[in-house]
């Protein structure tokens, strides 16, 4: 049985005055999260959000690899999974990349099989919206005023509560449009220093969170 981390981010990357992306090592607290739960580093999948952006998904699978390696932490293969290749098999580690796909990457997860072969891993990490996606709900909050993407939808039914990650990188316009649109629904938000650990029965919270229900955000711990 698979354990599960759903983060706000990897922290494995920074960007250079020219925006350009390139590796950092990883955050302690999740190194030791990867070292403990991961049994044999025989084969690491990133799974993508977008499976025709190939350069994009080679661009930060190679950062993973460099992130990782700064933390001692080797696999003997690194698979990237999109439209070239749709084999997840069955890695020791399980990557869900962030964006901006929303539910488009639910669909990719039904098309390679995820949910079978998911619970088959030692660990399943997701980033962003690869967090959010592990969910039974998910919310695809609004990146910006006008952006019309602020809708719920069906995840891989892994957590019980809608996440809203990077929580304190977004406008306040945004932000009060996020709150209006939970109502009665309560959205935990977090920040990129933080995640959500699943294992069986056991959910742990590293870092702080916040709840969002009736037009109210109340730090929860």
């Amino acid at each position: 049985m698979a354990v599960y981390v759903l983060a706000s981010s990897f922290n494995c990357n920074e960007q250079d005055e020219n925006g350009v992306r390139y590796p950092i090592k990883m955050q302690d607290n999740l190194v030791d999260v990867i070292k403990k739960y991961v049994k044999k580093f025989g084969t690491a999948a990133a799974v993508c959000s977008d499976p025709g952006a190939h350069d994009i998904n080679d661009m930060y699978a190679e950062i993973m690899i460099q992130s990782f390696a700064f933390s001692d932490i080797e696999f003997e293969k690194f698979d990237v999974i999109d439209s070239r290749n749709t084999d997840l098999g069955n890695p020791d580690l399980i990557i869900l990349a962030g964006e901006i796909t929303g539910e488009g990457q639910v669909k990719f997860f039904d098309k390679i099989g995820l949910r079978e072969k998911m619970h088959n891993a030692d660990l399943v990490m997701g980033a962003s919206l690869g967090a959010m996606n592990q969910c039974e709900t998910a919310y695809m909050f609004p990146e910006n005023i006008d952006d019309p993407k602020g809708y719920f939808y069906s995840g891989l039914g892994i957590h019980n509560e809608i996440i809203v990650p990077h929580f304190h990188d977004y406008p306040e316009d945004v932000m009060k449009r996020v709150i209006k649109e939970a109502g009665d629904r309560e959205l935990v938000a977090f920040n990129d220093d933080s995640f959500i650990i699943v294992d069986d029965d056991i959910v742990k919270y590293v870092g702080d969170f916040w709840s969002i229900k009736n037009g109210k955000v109340c730090k929860r711990f």
